[in-house]
Formats: structure tokens, C-alpha cells, sequence
């Protein structure tokens, strides 16, 4: 799969904005993290691998070579920057690079927000009405943010 308007599209979401900052791979200790994963921090740094996981996670990306330039490479630099792509291109140019999903890493990020963000709007409304305005914000059930919420605890 060519780094496709999917996955650039992906980062711009509403779900993936700002999240690098929060992301809990900053948090996770490196060793707990994929070893693909621990190599792609090692090559391009933990800012550009957590962008490259938001937007791209669990998709194989062919990396471009960078002789010409192309969308993909366009693109590629969008996500994890100039430096980064160049990185890649250098290092992998050519040949097919999987991107973990970290599925278990980013779910426990969102329910780290919610937790932040319920005991914030606790502060100003009702139990219900926080459980409510959060499960309208992240498209969740209201049971969902109750059993976050719970595990939380």
C-alpha cells in the first residue's frame, strides 16, 4: 500500500489532532514498545515515529526512494517532516515498512483523556451531564465512558 489519501487524511481527523502531544508512547517505557517500533524511534525519533503511528498504524507503507520527487513522499514528509522522510527514504527507500498500530498503547491514551476530562467538567456539571457531553465528544456509548471511568479507579 502507497502512502495513500487514507492515511494523510487519518492525521488531519478530528480523533488524531494534537495527540502527539498527549500520545502515551512518551510515557511507555521503550523496551514495552514492538521492536519495529523501538527501530523506527531509534531512526527518526519519537516525535516523528508517534505521527507516523496516528496517522499510518497498521498499514505497510512503501517507502519512496526519494530519486524523484512524488506525492508519496510529499506526503510522507507531512507526517513525520523533512528530516524524518529523509530518514526513511535513505534507509528504507524502496521496500515495504509495516506501522504498528499500538492499539493497546493508544486506547489506554484516549481513556487517560477521558479520565482528565471527566474529572475536569465534574468541576462544573453533574456526573451525568459530564458522562454525557464526553460520550457525545469521543462517539462513544455513555456505558463505555462509564467502564473507562470504572477501570480507572
Amino acid at each position: 500500500m502507497k502512502l495513500q489519501d487514507s492515511c494523510h487524511e487519518e492525521a488531519q481527523s478530528e480523533d488524531c489532532m494534537g495527540a502527539v502531544h498527549q500520545s502515551l508512547l512518551y510515557q511507555v517505557g521503550i523496551d514495552k514498545l514492538p521492536k519495529s517500533l523501538q527501530r523506527l524511534i531509534a531512526e527518526i525519533g519519537m516525535r516523528a515515529t508517534v505521527a507516523l503511528v496516528e496517522a499510518c498504524g497498521g498499514e505497510t507503507l512503501d517507502i519512496p526512494k526519494g530519486v524523484i520527487a512524488s506525492q508519496a513522499q510529499a506526503r510522507l514528509e507531512s507526517i513525520v517532516g523533512i528530516d524524518a522522510a529523509g530518514t526513511l527514504m535513505r534507509g528504507h527507500g524502496g521496500a515495504r515498512l509495516y506501522v504498528p498500530r499500538c492499539a493497546d498503547i493508544q486506547r489506554e491514551s484516549k481513556e487517560r483523556e477521558i479520565v482528565d476530562l471527566f474529572g475536569a467538567l465534574t468541576e462544573q456539571m453533574s456526573v451525568l451531564r459530564a458522562v454525557a457531553h464526553i460520550a457525545s465528544k469521543y462517539r462513544l456509548s455513555d456505558r463505555t465512558i462509564e467502564r473507562a471511568l470504572k477501570g480507572a479507579c
